[in-house]
């Protein structure tokens, strides 16, 4: 016998790196049975909880690093996912940034996926730190980093180093609000925390950890600069509104990732727009 997914609060969740955008979401499966609305697949009967994000992802790199697959990158499991913004001085270098950035969140994710069911399970920061020595190891490059995994049915545990982020949008009685937004953690403006081994910072020293207790409908979206350059996290809505039903179920997550990831793209071509980041540089007479 099987019982089917129950949809205990679609925790809705886009990884935007750059203009890369990973949609997914949140499902809790317990013992019993439940319409599945939009999967027809079933989870083995279980006695106890499990949770998880399902997710898409959608990547637009930018018009000038196309050439060797854009310099972010995105790493997903069940209960995990990773974005990591290449830091793009090192092409003056010769150096390619997305190598370091690409294996940085693929190692993050697999080193959470052999630790996970062990007793004493590592920390964020511990698999973060341990997957950076990797990479560092095998490429040169930095990136910016943010992780956020479940740790429970309606937990939410976060680490974030630099510009990359995160925010989490809930639903009400007059829409979507945003009810957390990180914030960047800099050096100076534009000048943001980062990681690459030796050329980098420490892990346990930089990173920004919070956890979010979640409630049925949360959306989380997760971001590098690309994104938080050019769109305000409250103007993620339009896109989201645009595919979700009044039941609070989203139509598509590919097009919800779509919609933001584009977006982003459009406005920081535009030269006249005042984004987010030009707002940014004039509070600090830039």
């Amino acid at each position: 016998m099987k019982s089917s997914i129950l949809r205990q609060g679609h925790f809705f969740s886009l990884l935007l790196l750059s203009w890369t955008c990973c949609c997914c979401f949140f499902f809790v499966a317990v013992h019993g049975s439940a319409p599945v609305a939009e999967s027809p697949e079933l989870l083995e009967e279980t006695s106890s909880e499990t949770f998880k994000f399902v997710h898409k992802t959608v990547i637009i790199p930018h018009d000038q690093k196309k050439h060797r697959g854009g310099e972010d990158a995105a790493a997903t499991s069940d209960q995990l996912l990773v974005v990591a913004d290449g830091v793009g001085g090192w092409a003056n270098k010769g150096v390619n940034p997305g190598l370091y950035s690409r294996l940085l969140t693929k190692t993050i994710v697999e080193l959470f996926e052999k630790d996970k069911e062990k007793q004493s399970p590592l920390s964020l920061s511990e698999i973060v730190e341990q997957a950076n020595q990797y990479a560092a190891s095998q490429h040169l490059g930095s990136a910016t980093c943010t992780a956020v995994r479940l740790t429970g049915p309606n937990t939410l545990q976060t680490l974030n180093i630099g510009d990359s982020g995160y925010s989490i949008h809930r639903r009400t009685s007059s829409g979507l609000n945003v009810v957390f937004a990180s914030e960047p953690g800099q050096k100076q403006f534009n000048f943001p925390h980062q990681i690459g081994g030796k050329y980098g910072d420490v892990v346990a020293e930089v990173a920004d950890h919070h956890t979010h207790s979640l409630q049925k409908g949360d959306i989380l979206v997760v971001y590098s600069d690309g994104v938080s350059d050019n769109l305000h996290p409250q103007e993620y809505h339009e896109c989201i509104d645009r595919y979700l039903t009044a039941d609070g179920i989203v139509v598509s997550y590919s097009l919800v990732a779509d919609c933001i990831a584009r977006q982003a793209y459009v406005l920081g071509k535009d030269k006249q727009f005042d984004s987010p980041f030009a707002q940014g540089a004039r509070l600090v007479g830039k």
